[in-house]
């Protein structure tokens, strides 16, 4: 990826290829190597200045990063998660109460996902037996397909290394009764695990659908928070205005109805979840684990539904429209990389379900929920 190190340096207050190159010598001195898994597309580079970012380019706080998270992908056997695959029972009654999906792509080669907080039906998966440990354990596999398969591919797609998410948040329907105690334990132990391990990995945030109220309590609470982080995430209501900002950044054609585009959402989540699945029945082959079993296959395809698509069909293969495709090809003919696109770059708002990523947004949008005096009345206005 093409970095403007001037502007990075400016941003950070030092000399950041001469940080990266401290950080790489230390490394070598203390024998610290970066397994294949933690790479995105297979960009070391990209990855060391990734988690430099995450510890605000201090050299002895990144090393011990790198080697925490190193140790924890050791420990939970994270390179096999894919091939491992998931209890089909599980993965079925999350999917089924967790209206979440990638749709696409953004203007500059993003990945979009969408989430409709607002309508998570996380009582029916507690009833069903989900614990957060089940959907901590079904995070990782997301975010190891993530980071393995989609950000290589939307690499490719791009030409350069694309390292980040944009995500779209619906809180149409957001209720204060949602935020249980269960639900914030989850919501703690998924932005752990992401900050902790798939650092700087979303970019921009846009937070839909919200009311007046929330919007203005917005621009209080973001001045207690770290300007950067404040900077990722957009809060916007639903009318013209906000469906006019959000088609800028993304292509109307790429998203659902309820957002001004055109996409069938559930046919989507439907297509998505077997492309994750396809990927991690192409890893299971490899390593032979025997994943999905007969029986299991029949459940996922019940959940699929109608899609059309080929076991083999790869990332490689799903639409980018005209336009998207335009835009990137401007991009790289100007020589842009999505750091100079998005200068400063997020991680996400209150996000219950598991989608990817966190990566410590979440920890601003649960300070800002947890203010239930200051959001209350906003959690139970109608949204504009």
């Amino acid at each position: 990826m093409t970095r403007d190190v001037k502007k990075d340096d400016s941003e950070w207050g030092v000399d950041t290829e001469k940080v990266a190159g401290t950080l790489r010598s230390r490394m070598q001195e203390q024998g610290v190597q970066l397994a294949p898994g933690i790479l995105i597309n297979e960009d070391e580079d990209a990855t060391l200045h990734r988690f430099l970012r995450a510890r605000k380019y201090d050299v002895d706080a990144t090393l011990k990063m790198l080697k925490d998270t190193l140790k924890w992908r050791e420990q939970l056997n994270v390179d096999d998660k894919l091939a491992s695959g998931y209890d089909v029972v599980k993965l079925k009654t999350i999917r089924e109460n967790r209206p979440a999906t990638y749709v696409g792509w953004d203007r500059t080669g993003q990945p979009v996902y969408v989430d409709r907080i607002g309508i998570l039906n996380q009582p029916a998966m507690e009833k069903a037996g989900i614990t957060s440990d089940d959907v901590v354990e079904f995070h990782i596999r997301e975010m190891e397909f993530f980071t393995k398969h989609m950000l290589k591919d939307s690499s490719k797609k791009a030409g350069n290394t694309i390292e980040t998410c944009c995500s779209v948040i619906d809180v149409t329907g957001l209720k204060l009764s949602m935020f249980t105690k269960q639900v914030k334990e989850l919501f703690a132990a998924i932005s752990k695990v992401d900050s902790d391990n798939y650092p700087e990995t979303l970019g921009r945030v846009y937070v839909f659908g919200a009311g007046v109220v929330f919007q203005t309590i917005w621009k209080v609470l973001k001045i207690f928070l770290d300007a950067r982080t404040a900077s990722k995430i957009k809060v916007m209501g639903s009318g013209k205005k906000a469906l006019a900002e959000l088609h800028a950044a993304i292509e109307p054609d790429v998203l659902p109805d309820f957002l001004g585009g055109s996409v069938d959402f559930e046919y989507l989540r439907r297509k998505w979840a077997k492309v994750i699945d396809d990927a991690m029945r192409k890893e299971a082959r490899a390593k032979g684990t025997g994943w999905p079993s007969a029986e299991e296959d029949a459940m996922l395809h019940e959940f699929y539904g109608d899609v059309q698509l080929s076991p083999r069909q790869s990332l490689d293969d799903q639409p980018v429209s005209p336009r998207t495709r335009q835009s990137l090809e401007s991009h790289k003919s100007k020589g842009l990389s999505l750091k100079r696109v998005f200068s400063k770059k997020e991680r996400k708002p209150v996000h219950l379900g598991t989608p990817p990523p966190y990566d410590g947004v979440s920890a601003a949008v649960s300070q800002a929920l947890g203010r239930a005096d200051l959001l209350i009345e906003y959690l139970n206005t109608h949204h504009s």
